[in-house]
């Protein structure tokens, strides 16, 4: 057996429902059809082939080749009463399996739909075919069937597989030099990469038409160049400019009939090679399209190195969620897409297939159309388990936009040329941007309007204190009198969390001065450094919180500004700064934000639109006034007649005391982060007549499906805090759903930027930049991080928010985590955000974080969940790549005051020694040690050894899963042996499987097995 045949025969058992290698040729033929000629034609094919009545039985799970004697084959024969019946019966044929071990690779079956329409349906085995060897198969059935005889074949299969020279080493050399390290494609999916490739596909067609594939063809001749290799520089960069990776491989199959005696053969010849393109430094195309040809010609020039030896030399087919090296293939086909046949009274046209299989993430064939034309015919197969049939179509509209551009501009460098249609940017750029409203006046004018129209209502608590509007308006007075003119100054304001913030915070406003928030448990350090920083003139607090503020602060007390005179104050414009709040620097300092009072007053407006703002909303403040969501909960019900009620500190962090005061105060409204929600769900919540808010982290799926169901209403938010807290909003639909952060905000504006700093695609993700009425002034005091963050891009002033997002076809925006928290696991790009969500789906597994240190993936998790359990389930839903290496075990998550996980304060990994021998300790570990070393030769095995580090590979898995059956009369799937690769792990697989099939037995049945 070849290698190419020793892969396909391996990757068929190892899971034997996959029809992914299937071959077909379907044709409708019509006219008077004679039986016995086309059945006679079959019966020659298979006399004149060997490799249609080939078998492939393993001996000791060693696959051996035995070619049958030449015999009648037989005909399917069917009737349909329909087109869409034939279809139907099409399908089920393509689709169906081989089992390799006890039929021949090759199946013939007619439909009949009258008396001159008849389907045929030839259908064979990658392991003895190839796409060639269709054309072979219907050109001699078509010589056969009209009573002649093909010139002889000079060869057979196995001849012209003997005659294969030896492997020159320095051609392997260089495969191992050129693959070493591949990427992996990372296209942008629907879904995420399931754990084992299962292959599920669907297909696309479209044309290049001839005027454009004319002109391409004199670009390639230009540079000196072949057709193809444009086509192949073209598709490497639109993979590119998706993925957002410089190094993209692509398989491309070579057809391996360099022999005038292979060409007849019915065989296997084709073999795949990977092509990979360097993409950095943004070259001009025409010198990318000169360095792809090069690459071609290296590859077609060390051909003979079969693609399965590169994959066992490089040791890296393991992973059961891609395929090796490459995850696309391009196709340029030499003849034209399935052109009518007439022979014999019959004439033979094209036929729905049904296949619905693919044998990589995206495949691409390339035909010359069949009609004369000129035009080029795409042929476009995806993996559904990843794509959706719009994903693909705009992808590849995309390829014919780019190819328009290379024939316009072939000098332009990679990242101008074109991608997008005008009407795909117009969305992007405008339509999904139209959020323009009057902006209202600022927060102290709002306020004032209410007070004179509520003034007798409740405005604020804090469950032992009220405040009516018109007493909070006299307290801020108050406070504004004792202050003074503060305008274009900064105050301080740390209270503790009752009834006087409000005051205080409005008192400062009123004054004409910015606020700036101090928690007062924040380290005296911390609170220092924000006050020099800030350059505030004083601190008004409460009186506890001031005995720990730094010496040398002038500080005045809420009681003492309380026992003022009140006064109008200095009515801040809307270009005055309403606040300055310090958020985390990745330097260690912190970064004070400056908010303008038309920023903050768009921001209630804008979340007035979504939530509406009326007397009968009550928000609960469970966030710290240093935390600027605070504002949200503190804001919005005074601008329209509600009421807030502030938690204690007490119950801030109590789900139960939570729920008491929700009920005792009669809240509508809550605004949490995942974390805080999860603190009431574990507390019992549960009310259909609240409207919850989640944000200021990543919204999990799990989360948004078990939250939904508890409220009335649940709206995910995002913004950072340099745009003015949240910036766009999504509504969740009942039932949770995959989340979104939705559209922008009023006067808003949100573009998705790629790493050209031009617009990416829809779909394509890129850094979120943030524009509108909400962009704060700057970092205080920090010109050149201003310069870097705040910049210009589409003809506005906009910010990096270093986030990374996609815009959905639906105009509505995805999260996909920091741009700098992306870690590379063996050539993955990982988003731990991804492997997080997948962790907190396991039963009794309450928080989890992940985080990369070094090249491993390290699992935090809080809860009681078994880590052996953990690790089973994941591997059902994750990649083997995404599976952290390490895990710890947490009481609880370390939180940030703001109520997001501290990741900086995630403690390091202890890991377990696995160079410790450990003797097998049961009865099924005993076995599959002894299995081990029977067939690796091995001395000694442990429980803890890994097959693969052990010597294992593919074919020896087969034979593992051989003698398990021969002495257990057992069938363990051979995927299991790459799932479960320890001894410990794969026997407590068997003895799951033992379990199994023990519990499915009768009674009668186990009382004899007992016996």
């Amino acid at each position: 057996m070849t290698p190419a045949q020793l892969r396909a025969w391996f990757l068929q058992q190892f899971d034997p429902e996959d029809a992914a290698f299937n071959l077909h040729r379907v044709r409708l033929l019509t006219g008077r059809l004679d039986p016995a000629a086309l059945a006679g034609a079959v019966t020659a094919l298979a006399r004149r082939h060997e490799t249609l009545r080939t078998r492939f039985p393993a001996v000791d799970g060693r696959p051996v080749l035995v070619v049958e004697p030449a015999a009648p084959v037989e005909v399917e024969w069917l009737r349909a009463s329909s087109t869409e019946e034939a279809e139907t019966l099409v399908a089920e044929r393509t689709n169906r399996p081989f089992d390799l071990v006890a039929d021949l690779p090759f199946r013939v079956s007619v439909i009949g739909l009258g008396p001159e329409s008849h389907v045929l349906v030839l259908v064979t085995h990658h392991i003895i075919a190839d796409g060639w060897s269709l054309d072979v198969l219907m050109d001699d059935l078509v010589v056969f069937y009209g009573g002649g005889e093909p010139d002889p074949l000079k060869v057979t299969a196995r001849e012209h597989a003997a005659l294969t020279p030896e492997i020159d080493p320095k051609e392997l050399e260089y495969w191992r030099e050129r693959l070493a390290n591949p990427p992996t494609l990372e296209l942008p999916s629907d879904r995420p990469r399931p754990a084992e490739r299962i292959g599920h596909g669907d297909e696309i067609a479209f044309r290049l038409p001839a005027a454009l594939v004319s002109r391409l063809s004199e670009v390639a001749r230009g540079s000196r160049c072949t057709l193809f290799a444009l086509l192949l520089a073209a598709y490497q960069v639109l993979l590119s400019r998706h993925s957002g990776q410089d190094d993209v491989t692509v398989g491309v199959p070579d057809g391996g009939r360099d022999t005038e005696e292979a060409q007849a053969l019915v065989a296997g010849l084709s073999g795949m090679l990977v092509l990979r393109g360097d993409l950095s430094g943004d070259p001009p195309f025409q010198k990318f399209l000169r360095s792809t040809m090069a690459s071609l010609l290296g590859a077609l020039s060390r051909r003979r190195v079969p693609f399965e030896r590169l994959v066992e030399e490089l040791d890296i087919g393991r992973d059961l969620s891609v395929t090796p090296f490459y995850q696309t293939t391009l196709t340029l086909h030499p003849g034209e897409l399935e052109r009518e046949q007439h022979f014999s009274g019959l004439t033979a046209t094209p036929f729905p297939h049904g296949w619905k299989w693919v044998r990589c993430d995206v495949a691409v064939d390339v035909f010359w159309a069949g009609d004369d034309s000129g035009d080029l015919v795409t042929v476009v197969r995806y993996d559904t388990d990843l794509f959706d049939e719009p994903t693909v179509a705009a992808l590849f509209e995309r390829w014919r936009v780019l190819l328009h551009g290379i024939a316009d501009d072939p000098a332009l460098p990679l990242s101008r040329l074109p991608l997008m249609t005008d009407g795909e940017r117009e969305r992007l750029v405008t339509t999904w941007n139209a959020t323009e409203r009057p902006i209202p006046a600022p927060l102290p004018r709002l306020f004032a309007d209410q007070v004179a129209r509520t003034p007798d209502a409740i405005a604020f608590s804090d469950g032992e204190h009220v405040l009516t509007y018109a007493e909070l308006d006299q307290a801020a007075a108050r406070i504004a009198g004792r202050l003074g003119d503060r305008r274009g100054s900064v105050v301080a304001v740390c209270v503790d969390r009752s009834v006087r913030v409000l005051p205080a915070l409005l008192g400062v406003l009123r004054s004409g001065a910015a606020y700036l928030p101090i928690d007062p448990d924040n380290p005296p350090a911390r609170i220092q450094y924000m006050l020099e920083d800030s350059g505030a003139v004083l601190v008004l607090a409460d009186e506890g919180p001031a005995e720990r503020l730094p010496p040398g602060v002038e500080v005045v007390t809420v009681s003492e500004a309380l026992a003022a005179d009140p006064s109008e104050g200095f009515p801040p414009g809307p270009d005055d700064h309403a606040y300055t709040l310090y958020t985390s620097g990745s330097t260690g300092r912190p970064k004070g934000v400056v908010i303008r009072h038309s920023a903050l007053a768009n921001f209630l407006a804008g979340m007035a639109d979504l939530l509406g703002s009326d007397p009968g909303q009550v928000w609960l403040v469970l966030s710290s006034v240093s935390f600027d969501i605070s504002a949200l909960e503190l804001y919005l019900p005074l601008i329209g007649g509600g009421r807030a009620v502030i938690a204690g500190r007490d119950v801030a962090v109590d789900g139960a005391a939570q729920i008491k005061l929700i009920r005792d105060a009669g809240i509508t409204h809550i605004q949490s982060t995942p974390s805080g929600w999860r603190v009431l769900i574990e507390a019992g919540f549960s009310d259909p007549a609240i409207t919850g808010l989640v944000g200021g982290e990543a919204l999990p799926e799990e989360l948004s499906r078990e939250l939904r169901p508890r409220l009335g209403r649940l709206v995910n938010v995002y913004g950072p805090t340099e745009t003015t807290i949240w910036s766009t909003t999504w509504e969740v639909p009942p039932g949770g759903g995959e989340p979104r952060i939705g559209r922008p905000i009023a006067n808003t504006t949100c573009y998705v930027a790629n790493r050209a700093g031009g617009v990416a695609p829809t779909f394509v993700a890129g850094e979120l930049l943030i524009g509108g009425a909400g962009v704060a002034d700057g970092y205080h005091g920090r010109p050149e991080l201003t310069a870097e963050r705040f910049v210009e891009f589409e003809g506005e002033r906009v910010y990096r928010t270093g986030d990374r997002a996609r815009w959905g076809f639906d105009g509505n925006l995805e999260f996909l985590g920091r741009m700098d928290n992306q870690v590379k696991v063996r050539g993955f790009r990982v988003e731990p955000g991804e492997v997080e969500a997948a962790i907190l789906t396991c039963p009794g597994v309450d928080q989890a974080a992940v985080t990369a240190r070094g090249d491993i993936l390290v699992g935090y998790i809080v809860g009681d969940a078994d880590l052996g359990d953990l690790r089973d389930h994941l591997e059902k839903i994750l990649p083997a790549y995404m599976m952290p290496a390490l895990w710890t075990r947490l009481t609880a998550m370390p939180m940030t005051i703001s109520g997001k996980v501290d990741r900086k304060a995630l403690p390091d990994p202890v890991a377990e020694s696995g160079a410790a021998f450990v003797e097998p300790r049961t009865d099924a570990e005993r076995l599959v040690a002894d299995i081990w070393q029977e067939v690796l030769g091995l001395e000694r095995v442990g429980a803890l050894d890994d097959f693969f580090a052990v010597g294992g590979h593919s074919l020896i898995a087969v034979r593992v899963a051989a003698r398990i059956r021969a002495i257990i009369d057992l069938d363990v799937p051979i995927r299991y042996l790459f799932l479960r690769r320890t001894v410990e792990e794969l026997a407590r697989t068997i003895e799951d499987l033992l379990a199994e099939e023990f519990d499915a037995l009768t009674d009668e049945e186990a009382a004899r097995l007992v016996d």
